[in-house]
This record gives C-alpha cells, sequence and structure tokens, in this order.
C-alpha cells in the first residue's frame, strides 16, 4: 500500500510505503479504491475522492505539513509503516509490522485459530499453520477426550457430532458399549448399572411375571448390548378370562376391568349362572373332586377324578366347606335346582337334546371317566362375556350319579340323580329326570359323587 500527500490531503493506494521516505505510515491489506465515502475506513475522516485516477480513499490533514500519523487502526497495539511507528517486542527482534492493521485478530505472535485468517502474518492460514490452536469439543471426558471441532475456514469451528467424536476414538459410541471398561457415550460413567444390566452373550432362566399364569413357565433370556431381551419360552399376559386363573397376571384371579368387579358376573369361574323361575343360583361346572392342599375339602375343576363313595351327611359338610369365591360357602343342590340346571333353560330330556343319544355320555362304562371328559355332556347355559364356554355345565347325565337335596316336605328321602357310568345305557336314567331312590339310606357308594350350588338371593 502506498500513501501519497495531495495538498492537503492524504490518499492511501495499496504497497508498503516505507520506501517513500515518509515519516509515518499505516497499512491495510485490502484495497483502498472507492465507489462512495462508505467504501472507506468508517470513523477516520476519510472520504471517497472520485476525481483521483484511480478513485480513492483520502483524508484531510490538520496540517498540511504534517507527517502522516502513525495510527493503530484496529486498536490491537501493532503498528505498520517505519520502525517509529512500530512497537518492538522483547521476544519478536527486527520489530515485525502488523500484517492486518483492521483486524485486531492478526498481529505478530497471535494465536492460529479457525477463522479463516493467516492470524500470525506467517503466511499459513488456519489448521495449515503447524502453530494451529484447535477448539475442544464440547464433550471432553471418557473416550472423547481429546476431541476437536473440526475447522470451517471463515465459518469458524464446526459443531461436534458423532462423526467427529468417532474419528477421534473408534470406541466411541452413541449409546454406552456394556463390558468393555470404558466411557463410550462421553456422560462421566463407565459401564453403568442402570444401562448396563448384563454382559453380552449371557443366558439366564425367565419367566413371564411375577404373578399369575406368567410365574408358571419358565423361559429365557439373552443379554444384548447389556440389556436382558425378551424371556423367550415362557407364558404372556393375556386377557383375564373366566377361569380361575389370573390370565393377565397382575396378581389378582378373575378380575374385571373395574376395581373389585369379576369379569365371572354373578358366579365364580367354576360355576354356571341358572335361573329358576324367579330365583338365581350358581351351580357347580363339574362333579366335585378332592383339593390336592386339603383332602377334606372339595372343588369342582376339570380333568381329576370324581369324589365317590361319601355319605349323605358328609356330603352335606363338604358342600360347606367349598368356596364360592366372593360368594362365601355352598350348598348341597336342591332337586328342582339340579333338575332345571340340567335341562338348561329349554328343558331339554337330556342335558345336550330331547333325544337320547347313546354315547353322548358317560352311561355304560366300567367306571367314572375324569370330571368333564366328554365335550357332548354338557348343559349349555350362556357364556359369560368373553368366556367361551364359560355356560357349559359337564356331566349331569351318567359318569357319576349325585346326591341332591331332599325336598322340603321328606327329609327322610335319599335321592341321586342323573344315572352313572352303572346305569346300562338306560334312556330313562341317564335324563334330567333319571333317579335312583336309596330308600333313606345316607350310605355312599362307588358310583355316587355330588356337586355343590350356591342361591344368589
Amino acid at each position: 500500500m502506498s500513501v501519497v500527500r495531495i495538498g492537503s490531503w492524504v490518499a492511501v493506494f495499496g504497497a508498503a510505503a516505507c520506501s517513500l521516505g515518509v515519516d509515518k505510515d499505516y497499512l491495510d491489506t485490502r484495497s483502498f479504491g472507492c465507489v462512495e465515502d462508505s467504501d472507506c475506513l468508517e470513523g477516520k475522516g476519510y472520504v471517497c475522492k472520485r476525481d483521483l485516477d484511480p478513485p480513492a480513499c483520502v483524508r484531510e490533514l490538520e496540517e498540511p505539513d504534517a507527517p502522516v500519523p502513525c495510527e493503530d487502526l484496529d486498536e490491537d497495539t501493532w503498528f505498520t509503516g517505519p520502525l517509529a511507528c512500530r512497537q518492538c517486542k522483547p521476544d519478536q527482534p527486527g520489530c515485525p509490522e502488523d500484517p492486518n492493521d483492521l483486524n485486531e485478530q492478526v498481529f505478530p505472535g497471535a494465536t492460529e485459530r479457525c477463522d479463516g485468517l493467516d492470524n500470525d502474518g506467517d503466511g499459513l492460514v488456519d489448521q495449515d499453520d503447524d502453530d494451529y490452536v484447535a477448539t475442544k469439543c464440547p464433550l471432553q471426558v471418557g473416550v472423547c477426550l481429546g476431541a476437536e471441532r473440526p475447522c470451517g475456514g471463515i465459518a469458524g469451528p464446526l459443531e461436534c457430532d458423532a462423526t467427529v467424536y468417532q474419528a477421534n476414538s473408534d470406541d466411541y459410541a452413541a449409546e454406552e458399549i456394556c463390558g468393555d471398561g470404558k466411557d463410550n457415550d462421553c456422560d462421566t460413567r463407565t459401564d453403568p448399572p442402570d444401562v448396563c444390566q448384563c454382559t453380552h452373550g449371557d443366558v439366564e432362566d425367565c419367566r413371564g411375571g411375577p404373578f399369575g399364569e406368567c410365574a408358571k413357565v419358565v423361559g429365557q433370556r439373552t443379554c444384548e448390548g447389556g440389556q436382558w431381551g425378551g424371556c423367550e419360552g415362557s407364558t404372556r399376559a393375556s386377557p383375564e378370562k373366566c377361569d380361575g386363573l389370573d390370565n393377565d397376571c397382575d396378581g389378582t384371579v378373575d378380575d374385571g376391568d373395574e376395581p373389585g368387579s369379576s369379569i365371572c358376573l354373578e358366579c365364580p369361574w367354576n360355576m354356571v349362572f341358572v335361573a329358576l323361575g324367579d330365583q338365581r343360583w350358581c351351580v357347580d361346572r363339574w362333579e366335585n373332586s378332592r383339593d390336592a392342599d386339603a383332602a377334606a375339602r372339595p372343588v369342582s375343576s376339570p380333568d381329576a377324578d370324581a369324589w365317590v363313595s361319601i355319605d349323605f351327611g358328609d356330603v352335606i359338610g363338604a358342600c360347606a366347606l367349598a368356596s364360592a369365591g366372593s360368594l362365601g360357602v355352598k350348598e348341597v343342590c336342591p332337586i328342582d335346582v339340579w333338575t332345571q340346571a340340567c335341562k338348561t333353560a329349554d328343558n331339554l330330556a337330556y342335558p345336550y337334546g330331547a333325544d337320547f343319544q347313546p354315547g353322548h355320555c358317560n352311561g355304560n362304562g366300567e367306571g367314572p371317566e375324569r370330571t368333564g371328559t366328554r365335550a357332548t355332556c354338557v348343559s349349555a347355559w350362556p357364556d359369560r362375556p368373553g368366556s367361551p364356554e364359560s355356560g357349559r355345565i359337564f356331566d349331569m347325565s351318567g359318569n357319576v350319579a349325585e346326591w341332591v337335596r331332599p325336598p322340603a316336605n321328606d327329609q327322610t328321602q335319599k335321592l341321586v340323580y342323573g344315572g352313572s357310568y352303572a346305569s346300562s345305557g338306560s334312556p330313562i336314567d341317564l335324563s334330567c329326570e333319571g333317579r335312583e331312590d336309596r330308600a333313606g339310606s345316607p350310605l355312599g357308594a362307588d358310583h355316587i359323587g355330588f356337586r355343590c350350588c350356591k342361591r344368589l338371593d
């Protein structure tokens, strides 16, 4: 850059002015050519002289013969021009010039940083300079230690993303890699227990849940990336059904959607709702067997050995011990309730229909079958919502004959209804009205069992 005196004006043109012999000088790396005053240095008294060739930024001196002022235009304490203008530094012999007196970030000995400028004036810009000092990434722990922000030149340091951290260390990962002893995601924690539950590849036994059906079947789960996978082979929660099981695994059997409600409605899962005129009853779905945990207590459940050879007096006591869930205890089924349950709401002659069907029930066998064995020997009442076949009462014809409570006007009678495996296929004995008069004897027999009932009203 050159400085030319034009009367009381000073024009600034381009190359270094040290050879012009002026007392003081100043330097700018940009061209001082102009078109408008706004093209010149602001606040320094310069205007654009368009009558010059080429037009140039000029400033009128207060005294026409005064030397050109020595200025530090960017106020970084570094000057340009003759030595008189420079402030020598003890560690910089030769008093170097300010490479750019319009940018306070550029001066001899400046730190080379990412800004698209040659900060120290050695001809090298940004990371091409051995003296370049990079800006660190925000994460400076774990495997991210030492990561540097990429330089975008005039745009400055760029943001640090996963690619930048990965370039800094192959061990970087957005999510912790469990078991390698490194802080992969740079959150100051190495293999934290809340993330790293297990070691990758480990296998262990598991269950689908702590309650109900989910707790019954043992499955296996595998550790993947520090987290346990699903419990394969176990029983999962399913919609609740009226079956005496905790299907949805919430710790409550046969519960409904509302607190305290039951999906079974009026009757427990192992009983069926039977209407007799204006009376409302629950009747056992299966002939009673012995409770595996309490031999004196009966239970109505499928695929069990019917409880036979029990005296009538003991049946009364057994039904009193039987549970009807939230309804309390049961009783021996009255004759009219038992026969109505067998006939269904359609008042059929047999559980399965109006006509006798040999073989539908166990009425000509060598002994009793397990409860509910014959799917054709059912008295069908309406199912509960969401519980298919929940209205089916099994074996009210054949298999074992069943004690009933005698009529109120003659408690001396001892009767069993429905016929049994020993009925020799007799249509009459195996009908819902078929009965065996025990001639007042309360003693049981190997072809006689029982089921219990519960009145709702």
